[in-house]
């Protein structure tokens, strides 16, 4: 096991930017936020096949269609998003059939570029840990460690790339 003094000098440039929480319905989900939370705005996004590519789900191609909708906000630094997966396989419908609405993963950026994205995933994967689901959309790449049996969700580890355009824009709330 690592020293105190060891895991303050791995943290201490690492990122956590994300929280995630799964939703059977995201209207009602960020409309919560927004009146009880004061998070928002929100801008929402669907997620389909043709919008990603290179999909993996338990190391399995996804090859049939599939969709989700997918919620941002900031607050600070942190992004929390929420997402309501509608067909197709990705691991929001088993995390919603198992657990119900809820935290589903937090993200670790790294920034410093994609071969030190590959090589941290690498790394994890080799200390024991599988990859969920992965894939890219648009420029964003993102794995998903399957940490649910020991921590309740998902670690997902991503570049976090500004995406160029999002082919699915749906709309923000509240309006603007």
């Amino acid at each position: 096991m690592k020293t105190a003094e060891q895991l303050r000098k791995i943290n201490k440039n690492r990122v956590i930017d994300q929280v995630c929480y799964v939703t059977d319905d995201y209207k009602r989900t960020i409309q919560y936020f927004v009146e009880k939370l004061d998070i928002g705005p929100w801008f929402i996004l669907e997620n389909t096949d043709d919008s990603s590519r290179n999909v993996k789900l338990d190391g399995k191609d996804v090859t049939e269609p599939w969709k989700f909708y997918i919620a941002h906000a900031k607050v600070g630094d942190m992004t929390i998003e929420v997402i309501q997966p509608e067909f197709g396989a990705d691991p929001y419908h088993e995390f919603l059939k198992k657990h119900g609405p809820g935290i589903h993963h937090i993200k670790e950026s790294i920034y410093s570029g994609d071969d030190n994205l590959k090589k941290f995933v690498d790394e994890l994967v080799e200390k024991g840990h599988t990859i969920k689901y992965q894939g890219y959309y648009m420029e964003d790449i993102y794995y998903y460690l399957d940490v649910d049996k020991e921590l309740g969700g998902f670690y997902e580890i991503g570049n976090s790339a500004v995406c160029s355009s999002h082919p699915r824009f749906v709309g923000y709330y509240p309006e603007e």
